[in-house]
């Protein structure tokens, strides 16, 4: 079930936006990651397409949700190009080692362009995603250019 989906709109040198939606409410979120270079770990976002989201949990990233598909692994397997993709908590993209950050907007924070109030966009999606566990949720990463 296509949980969430992102809409890519915005692709600086630093920097991807993107519009956040939630299947069946109103509104949504906007995003952040870091920019396209070449699906490259650790320093690109991520190819278009559909990924699983699991649950992940660690010190450094509580309440975080793990992008699975296509080459693209929960933890280090050795096999797949891509591991540990998250949607987190971040403000910025120099932030994110080629994971997602939520926010409400898009505007300027101590003088850098970014994405405000991430973590109550994250216990908002974070939220919304617990109550779909049972149904496998999955995120649905789509490119504009405008």
């Amino acid at each position: 079930m296509i949980a969430l989906r992102v809409e890519r709109f915005g692709f600086d040198p630093d920097a991807t936006w993107g519009r956040l939606l939630l299947t069946g409410r109103q509104g949504g979120f906007v995003t952040v990651e870091p920019p396209w270079v070449y699906n490259r770990p650790s320093v690109s976002c991520l190819p278009p397409g559909v990924y699983d989201l699991e649950p992940h949990h660690s010190e450094a990233y509580p309440h975080s949700w793990a992008l699975v598909g296509d080459g693209v692994a929960h933890f280090d397997d050795g096999v797949s190009a891509r591991s540990t993709c998250l949607l987190h908590v971040a403000n910025w993209a120099h932030q994110l080692r080629g994971c997602i950050g939520p926010g409400s907007s898009i505007r300027m924070i101590q003088g850098t362009l970014g994405v405000s109030h991430s973590l109550l966009t994250m216990r908002a999606i974070d939220a919304y995603l617990m109550d779909l566990r049972e149904r496998n949720p999955q995120i649905e990463i789509t490119e504009g250019r405008g």
